[in-house]
């Protein structure tokens, strides 16, 4: 096994491993700021009720609520400005926030987050 590690260790450059680093370290920024814009959302008491739709039986509710249509826009809107401007940075900040956001609502709902 150790082999094995040496050798997948090996083949890779300098230049790869310092991208791997520098775009995990962007991915657990990411995870970090999408707990904490969870948690302004809270704090700053913003609306976030059950998101609503329209059915032919009339309104019904989703296990969405507004406040995460709110936080995975925001992410959105990095991800596409990452895109735009051809930054890996912001594009990994942006796919951990969704990370970090739906982590703190999961935990908010009493759910299980787990590797398992």
């Amino acid at each position: 096994m150790n082999g094995l590690v040496r050798v997948f260790v090996g083949g890779i450059n300098n230049k790869t491993k310092q991208t791997i680093y520098k775009n995990g370290f962007f991915f657990g920024t990411g995870v970090v700021s999408g707990i904490v814009l969870n948690d302004i959302f809270r704090i700053l008491n913003l609306p976030s009720g059950p998101v609503v739709v329209s059915t032919p039986d009339g309104p019904d509710t989703t296990g969405l609520r507004v406040d995460e249509l709110w936080q995975n826009g925001i992410a959105t809107m990095i991800l596409a400005a990452g895109i735009l401007l051809n930054k890996s940075e912001l594009m990994s900040i942006a796919v951990g926030q969704y990370l970090g956001i739906q982590l703190a609502n999961k935990s908010e709902r009493g759910l299980y987050i787990g590797a398992t």
